[in-house]
């Protein structure tokens, strides 16, 4: 039985990694609600986004792998999402097209230094697929993801490169307040994010309101 070719003729540009990718297709489906019915996160995510990109090892963060997903759904269903808003001002309803391409714009500066009185952290790209994947995995609270992306992209803390992530973990929680409140400040500049509010305007009375856009109504049709 003959093979058909996988297409990757998209890209998207995610810091300095250049990812193609293709469109979902009815297999991504059926495995996606196989990893439904199996409340299987790691499936999930493999459904939409791994298993459509052609570099497999690509490590992206759960923000990277969001805004994978977005470029997505775009090619493969539609860029936009409807909306109803009512405004605060006329209190009128009134029905928003948003695109997904213009909602979700990336927000981050390249990986460099963080420093706090005599802390110098140096930043980087995650060197682990599997174990970053293993530890972000079983890490549910939002606030200790953070931290656990955070040690991930340690390349050296004050010169010292050969640290392992244990003995980052137990620096990081030693740390006085202050000043690791400061260098988690100047990472949430580094890292990887996107802006989610937008402003929109009544078509009624013309005023503008920022709404941020962390719902997605419709994203997957409801056969999914």
């Amino acid at each position: 039985r003959e093979k058909m070719e996988e297409n990757y003729s998209n890209t998207l540009k995610i810091r300095d990694n250049v990812i193609k990718y293709r469109k979902w297709k009815v297999k991504d489906k059926k495995k996606f609600k196989l990893a439904q019915k199996a409340n299987d996160a790691i499936m999930s995510h493999n459904a939409l986004v791994y298993d459509c990109i052609e570099n497999k090892n690509v490590i992206l963060t759960p923000e990277e792998q969001k805004f994978m997903l977005m470029a997505l759904r775009s090619v493969s269903i539609g860029d936009t999402l409807e909306y109803t808003f009512n405004c605060d001002a006329c209190e009128e309803d009134y029905d928003y097209t948003g695109k997904i391409s213009e909602l979700f714009i990336p927000e981050f500066t390249e990986y460099g230094t963080l420093k706090s009185n005599s802390v110098e952290f140096r930043m980087g790209k995650i060197q682990s697929k599997e174990y970053y994947d293993r530890a972000m995995g079983e890490t549910e609270e939002d606030e200790d993801k953070f931290l656990v992306d955070f040690l991930f992209h340690i390349k050296s803390l004050n010169d010292n490169d050969t640290m392992e992530f244990n003995e980052l973990f137990e620096y990081v929680n030693n740390m006085e307040v202050d000043m690791a409140e400061d260098i988690f400040v100047q990472w949430k500049k580094m890292r990887f994010e996107y802006s989610e509010v937008k402003s929109v305007t009544c078509p009624h009375c013309g005023a503008v309101e920022n709404y941020e856009f962390d719902t997605l109504p419709g994203f997957l049709p409801e056969s999914w």
